[in-house]
């Protein structure tokens, strides 16, 4: 499971390549902290946020499973760390999220991600491995 980000014009991403769809949210996770947080790393495991998110299709998972992320970020100041799934297909996951309040004096933001785009996106698995790309509107 790997993360990379990548500049866009605007706004920013990432793309991700995992195993699996689990490890894709994985990767969305991480990749998302680190675009915003400089040592997102730092964030320590004191809280839990179970959510349940669903999509049409695999496309609109993914946007949605990002969405609560940002959500609870925004809401809550919480920030995910680690994931434990509880069920997961293409149109549905229920996770675990593991994780703790922003702290500054630890770490600072880069960037304020204001939402979870359609431009762009891609989540498709191709010769055993899933491959996504996703575009944050900063």
């Amino acid at each position: 499971m790997s993360y990379k980000i990548i500049s866009h014009p605007a706004d920013t991403g990432i793309e991700i390549e995992a195993d699996n769809l689990e490890g894709v949210l994985r990767a969305a996770v991480e990749g998302f902290n680190a675009t915003i947080f400089e040592h997102p790393e730092l964030v320590q495991e004191k809280e839990e946020r179970t959510i349940k998110v669903s999509g049409e299709d695999v496309k609109e998972l993914l946007v949605n499973f990002l969405t609560e992320v940002l959500v609870l970020l925004d809401s809550e100041r919480f920030v995910a760390k680690d994931l434990e799934f509880k069920n997961i297909d293409e149109k549905n996951v229920e996770v675990v999220l593991k994780g703790g309040p922003v702290d500054l004096e630890k770490m600072s933001y880069i960037v304020e991600i204001k939402a979870i785009t359609y431009h762009q996106l891609e989540i498709e698995k191709k010769e055993n491995k899933w491959h996504a790309r996703i575009i944050f509107d900063v």
